[in-house]
């Protein structure tokens, strides 16, 4: 009976584990998205790494001119995902969905849809060689 216990506690684990790492190494990567203000779209990058069984990440914000802004914490739970972007007073909630992200951006008490992909598969699916826009 112990025996049977063990086992399927195992194999439980084992699928959780195999779930985290399938959406980390599905996560990690270039992303790119608009960020919706108004009439005006806002390209926005996010380099996401996994290392050691730990996501770190930082920014870019093109039209701002800046890049490689540190992503305080990466929180991911399930094909949960949040970005806590302290030097923004910003946080991005997503979910990963047939490899997109799809979420909202919190920044300032407002809240934006956002949609990021990675390039190449944003490519592949509108036939361009990047998914930023540009105004």
């Amino acid at each position: 009976m112990n025996s049977i216990k063990l086992t399927m506690a195992i194999t439980f684990l084992t699928s959780v584990l195999m779930s985290f790492t399938s959406y980390g190494a599905n996560l990690k990567g270039q992303w790119q998205g608009n960020l919706e203000i108004g009439q005006q779209l806002v390209p926005i990058i996010l380099n996401v790494e996994h290392v050691s069984n730990k996501f770190s990440a930082t920014i870019d914000s093109p039209m701002q001119g800046v890049k490689d802004i540190p992503v305080k914490s990466v929180e991911v739970n399930g094909n949960k995902i949040a970005f806590n972007i302290a030097a923004f007073g910003a946080r991005y909630e997503a979910s990963l969905e047939d490899g997109e992200l799809v979420g909202v951006w919190n920044q300032s008490g407002q809240s934006f849809p956002l949609q990021m992909q990675q390039p190449a598969i944003a490519a592949v699916k509108t036939g361009t060689n990047a998914a930023v826009k540009k105004n």
